[in-house]
C-alpha cells in the first residue's frame, strides 16, 4: 500500500510540473486516506478513502436505449422505510436521461455496517409500475456495497 501511495505521489508531482497542479491538488484530497468514520465497529486502524460511493442500477430496454422513469422508489423491505437516495431535480434529470438510477449511497454506511439489507427498486412511467427488482446491500467500515442483485436491468417496451 505504501508503494502505491508513493507511485501516485510521483505521478501527481510530475503532472504538477506540467502545469496541472490545481486539478491534481483536488485529486490528492480524493485519494488521501481518511480517518475511519465508524471506529467503534471497525477499530481505529482502518483507513477509508474520501470517495462517496453510490450504488446504481442501469435500466434499459432490450434495444439498449435507456428507460426514462417518471419516478422511482427504493424501499427497505424489512421495515418498509423509503431509502430512495436524495438528489436535486437536475441530478434526477441527469440520471433519468442516462437510465442509471442510484439505489444506495454512503449516507447509510453507518447504519448498514456489517449488515445485509434488502432493498426493492420500483420504477414508474405514466403512474404505472414498469420495473421492480431486489438488491442486497451492506456496508463495511467505510462504504456501502452491493452484495447481491443484477445492476443491469432489461425490460421490454410497453
Amino acid at each position: 500500500m505504501k508503494a502505491k501511495r508513493i507511485f501516485i505521489a510521483a505521478i501527481l508531482s510530475f503532472a504538477c510540473l506540467l502545469g496541472g497542479c490545481s486539478y491534481f491538488e483536488s485529486l490528492k484530497e480524493i485519494i488521501k486516506p481518511q480517518p475511519n468514520p465508524n471506529p467503534a465497529n471497525c477499530g481505529p486502524e482502518v483507513v477509508c478513502t474520501a470517495n462517496y460511493v453510490i450504488i446504481t442500477a442501469s435500466v434499459r430496454y432490450s434495444d439498449n436505449t435507456p428507460v426514462i422513469l417518471d419516478g422511482y422508489r427504493v424501499i427497505q423491505t424489512s421495515t418498509g422505510a423509503d431509502r430512495t437516495p436524495k438528489m436535486n431535480p437536475s441530478q434526477l434529470e441527469m440520471y433519468r436521461k442516462s437510465g442509471i438510477y442510484p439505489i444506495a449511497t454512503d449516507d447509510y454506511q453507518k447504519e448498514w455496517v456489517n449488515q445485509r439489507v434488502e432493498l426493492e427498486f420500483i420504477g414508474y412511467q405514466n403512474n404505472k409500475e414498469v420495473v421492480r427488482r431486489k438488491f442486497i446491500v451492506g456496508a463495511d467500515c467505510c462504504h456501502v456495497m452491493l452484495l447481491a442483485g443484477d445492476r443491469n436491468i432489461i425490460i421490454e417496451k410497453q
